[in-house]
């Protein structure tokens, strides 16, 4: 693909690679949620018009890096939100986003681009894959760097569990902890070392001792030359469910994929569903593992830790640092506790006494007929793909399968 002709606007850019499981959504969001701040310090941060995927982050940019690649993307989901089934179609969705962003940029007063794109960290692993984005981003800016966030692969495991149930995922905590245990940071490094060098990677850890002032924003806004003294905080976001929480939706996503759901998240059920649990069971007993499983993963990474450690921490003793000992063994989760669970739910739905927020659906689509907004939609795919399904669930909504 020829590049386009350099346009006139900031020629430096910062790109965070969003690790999953390290605060991404949290820096996504309140990036997003500062950009005239951030604009007036000479940063542009802007979500631009082909965004369909998350709404704080360049989803997009994935996709151009991958079509300067030459190679087709692997996450699936991301390739169902912008139809790519082929190398031509996610050529055209890069050549689409490269005209917006170019057109963006070169218009914008800022000396600086911040990007932030968590699909980048969770998928490039190729130095090819890495050249693909130095070359796209090459025809905007002069100057390119990195920020990469790592987090210790006992807390990134949990966290990550939680995040697999939440989006339909059906693995118990000993089969999630089995496939995830070993982590290599350093190998996923090694691409970004090769193409980029090590000068223009700031890699951080996610560890109190390491960060700023305790704290990732402010960390990330030290890093980055942010004065955050301006800037509006944000509430925490995407946080991890409690045990209880977790096996409820581990169950349920079971049950709906039985029934033929290919993408749990898309059925009614789960309309505010997350939020709800959240605010309601957010005191329960934590996703744990145990000290034995914490031991094993530590062995299993210690060599990539240590190599780790030794190209950027050099005068860091450990990496992770040992904590204080973990219960030797995780009771599972009381069927009791699951079942309360799903008692508040019905109430939450039917229970016209309890105040309104305890509704799942939100605010706007709760008049169906009035405002036919996700709830209708969500509600006219599920008749057409899934109608055995419709005609279980319709009482429960209120609906009818012939509505």
């Amino acid at each position: 693909m020829t590049a386009p002709a350099r346009q006139p606007g900031p020629r430096k850019a910062i790109v965070h690679i969003g690790m999953p499981k390290t605060g991404t959504t949290s820096i996504q969001s309140w990036l997003y949620g500062n950009q005239r701040e951030l604009s007036r310090q000479g940063f542009f941060f802007q979500r631009l018009p082909l965004t369909r995927a998350r709404p704080n982050e360049h989803a997009e940019v994935v996709v151009c890096q991958f079509d300067r690649a030459g190679i087709l993307m692997p996450n699936r989901i991301l390739r169902y939100i912008y139809q790519i089934d082929t190398i031509e179609d996610q050529r055209a969705v890069a050549t689409e986003y490269t005209r917006i962003f170019g057109k963006a940029v070169s218009s914008a007063d800022e000396q600086t681009v911040i990007l932030s794109v968590e699909d980048v960290g969770g998928m490039t692993r190729t130095e090819a894959e890495v050249k693909g984005l130095e070359d796209w981003l090459g025809q905007f800016f002069d100057e390119i760097s990195y920020v990469i966030y790592f987090r210790r692969q006992e807390d990134w495991l949990v966290s990550a569990y939680s995040q697999h149930v939440k989006t339909g995922g059906t693995q118990t905590l000993r089969k999630f902890f089995e496939k995830h245990k070993r982590r290599n940071y350093f190998r996923l490094l090694r691409p970004w070392i090769a193409v980029v060098g090590r000068d223009r990677i700031k890699v951080r850890l996610l560890e109190k001792d390491m960060l700023y002032q305790c704290d990732l924003l402010a960390d990330f806004a030290q890093v980055v030359g942010i004065d955050p003294t301006s800037m509006k905080p944000v509430p925490r976001s995407n946080e991890a469910l409690a045990r209880a929480p977790a096996e409820y939706l581990r169950v349920l996503n079971s049950d709906l994929k039985k029934s033929g759901s290919k993408y749990p998240l898309n059925e009614p059920v789960y309309h505010g569903l997350i939020r709800f649990l959240n605010d309601s069971f957010s005191d329960g007993d934590k996703i744990c593992l145990s000290q034995e499983q914490i031991e094993e993963i530590r062995t299993l990474n210690a060599r990539s830790n240590e190599s780790l450690r030794a190209t950027f921490f050099p005068d860091r003793a450990d990496l992770f640092p040992p904590r204080a000992a973990a219960p030797n063994r995780i009771p599972p989760v009381a069927a009791e506790d699951v079942a309360r669970i799903g008692v508040a739910i019905l109430r939450a739905k039917h229970d016209g006494k309890l105040k309104r927020r305890g509704d799942l659906r939100r605010q706007s689509d709760r008049d169906v007929r009035g405002k036919p907004r996700l709830y209708q939609r969500a509600w006219r795919r599920l008749k057409e793909r899934h109608p055995a399904i419709a005609a279980r669930i319709a009482p429960i909504i209120g609906r009818e399968v012939n509505q």
